[in-house]
């Protein structure tokens, strides 16, 4: 109900299968992902609103339509393991955008989670974006660390996506370097300006917020260009930070490392309150906001369009076959 009157055309849904706890509270098992998606496609198969997008064109029926295209998405390729032939597996459910990997370390790559950010692109992982490449699935860099992020760029034969990241540079929470930006527009790529959880936050605006977000929008668009910007908020309907409360608890890692460097948050002002989550952007029906936001700023319809899906279009014409 609430994405029949939210605006959007198109959903990249990520299923949350590294909270798949079906047969382990590790997450991201085959044969739970498998059974997550299989659940989800019958769910589907029994309403009229959302349609299950493989193609470009499905998302061009559903906004003729009045539905919502629901592109079925992973955010880490840690399920496949070691098996490349499970990527055709995935493509052949439906599934058209994959993650190399999550926060954490796999098989393909290094994960922006963990305590030391030096780890690349495996071998493995270069034969994954390979095959993905041949498939014609879009590759995501949205929770690599920075090098594993620059070598899967540079790897890929068609442009890629960060789904949802901030720039580094001037704020604090899910982000991505300079020249991961950089190197993301100059080989075709596009990013998804996140914002889950306390959102981006800056020294201008410490608490996740409308205005937080859009700062790191226009800084992106000033260095990447605005034909390489999009949105990613990374929320959904309900409390998305009551779910870290089951999730972080169970994740990997329980130890801290020696020789970590830890970086004190931008401090909140007297009088001002952090609620936990972005405000303006709470949920999916809130992302109308970007749009009164740059118009409020004089940014014109042509503009507009590229970031809140136009760039996203463009890139998945290039990509899905």
């Amino acid at each position: 109900d609430a994405l029949s009157g939210s605006h959007l055309d198109c959903v990249f849904e990520n299923m949350m299968d590294g909270m798949a706890y079906v047969t382990s509270y590790s997450g991201w098992k085959w044969m739970d992902v498998i059974h997550d998606i299989g659940i989800r496609l019958s769910d589907l198969a029994h309403q009229n609103l959302i349609t299950h997008c493989r193609t470009v064109q499905d998302i061009h029926d559903a906004h003729k339509q009045g539905k919502v295209a629901m592109v079925f998405c992973l955010e880490s390729a840690t399920p496949i393991e070691n098996e490349l032939d499970r990527i055709d597996v995935l493509y052949g459910l439906g599934i058209r955008s994959m993650g190399i990997c999550y926060s954490e370390s796999n098989m393909l790559g290094g994960g922006m989670g963990e305590a030391f950010k030096d780890s690349g692109l495996t071998d493995f992982g270069y034969d994954a974006v390979k095959r993905m490449n041949k498939l014609g699935m879009l590759i995501d860099v949205g929770h690599t660390n920075d090098r594993t992020a620059i070598d899967t760029i540079e790897a890929s034969d068609y442009p890629i996506y960060d789904s949802h990241s901030g720039p580094a540079e001037i704020a604090q929470g899910h982000t991505k370097g300079d020249v991961v930006l950089q190197s993301l527009a100059e080989h075709g790529g596009v990013l998804g300006v996140g914002g889950a959880g306390q959102g981006l936050r800056t020294r201008m605006h410490p608490v996740g917020s409308i205005d937080s977000y859009m700062e790191c929008v226009e800084y992106c668009i000033n260095l990447m260009g605005i034909d390489h910007v999009g949105c990613g908020p990374d929320t959904l309907y309900g409390a998305h930070q009551e779910l870290y409360k089951v999730w972080f608890p169970r994740r990997q890692g329980h130890y801290k490392r020696e020789g970590v460097e830890s970086v004190a948050a931008y401090p909140v002002p007297k009088g001002m309150v952090d609620p936990g989550y972005v405000k303006g952007l709470e949920n999916p029906s809130e992302f109308a906001n970007v749009m009164r936001w740059m118009i409020k700023h004089g940014y014109s319809d042509a503009e507009i369009g590229k970031v809140v899906g136009g760039n996203a279009l463009r890139l998945l014409e290039k990509v899905w076959v």
